[in-house]
């Protein structure tokens, strides 16, 4: 009989974690992460719930585990992450900020809050006005407060627009005023203004 010969149907039961033994011959059963049990929308839903709440919380959930990192990358999650924790500022401070690449993110998934950020950046500091204003409006028409409230302050200035943009802008502000958002939107603004090389957090 010949020793240290292993086949190889055991070789194959070894490599998938099968056969191994602990002790006088007590089968040791292989080890399965719970978390691979779920489908992978299941965590996706949670990691957008987490998310809409807290990027912070988003960022500790991604360092728990692959599956949550794998899950909380998904586009659904970047929708609807909340940018509170994000300031709002008039310009790049030089410095690496890991939320700026979730925040590029954010805007790419259609997050209407980075992309009033994304708006404010570009109008501000890039001197890209135009193109500013329209990142401006997309996120207005996607929903941000901010946003709504900061593009009918520009439409309804005297001689930036026509006819038409006055009437959006009065909408805009109905809409701002309708969400009950006036004053902390005026309170965020006044501070910007104040001081722009301040950054800002805004309400959630």
């Amino acid at each position: 009989m010949k020793f240290g010969v292993t086949s190889e149907k055991g070789r194959r039961g070894k490599k998938a974690g099968y056969g191994r033994t602990k002790g006088k011959g007590k089968v040791v059963t292989p080890l399965v992460c719970p978390l691979t049990l779920l489908p992978r929308k299941i965590w996706e839903r949670i990691a957008a719930r987490v998310a809409s709440a807290s990027i912070h919380d988003l960022f500790n959930m991604q360092a728990t585990c692959k599956v949550f990192l794998d899950a909380t990358r998904s586009p659904p999650v970047y929708k609807v992450a909340s940018m509170a924790e994000i300031p709002v500022v008039f310009g790049y401070d030089m410095e690496d900020r890991p939320e700026d690449a979730f925040l590029f993110k954010s805007e790419r998934a259609g997050n209407p809050a980075a992309i009033f950020r994304i708006g404010m950046r570009e109008f501000f500091w890039m001197g890209r006005r135009v193109g500013g204003c329209d990142t401006l409006l997309e996120a207005a028409d996607a929903g941000d407060v901010q946003a709504r409230y900061m593009c009918a302050m520009l439409l309804l200035t005297p001689g930036v627009g026509d006819e038409a943009d006055v009437g959006r802008g009065v909408e805009m502000f109905a809409n701002v005023l309708a969400a009950g958002k006036i004053e902390l939107c005026r309170e965020l603004f006044r501070q910007l203004f104040a001081n722009p090389l301040k950054c800002l957090f805004t309400f959630r």
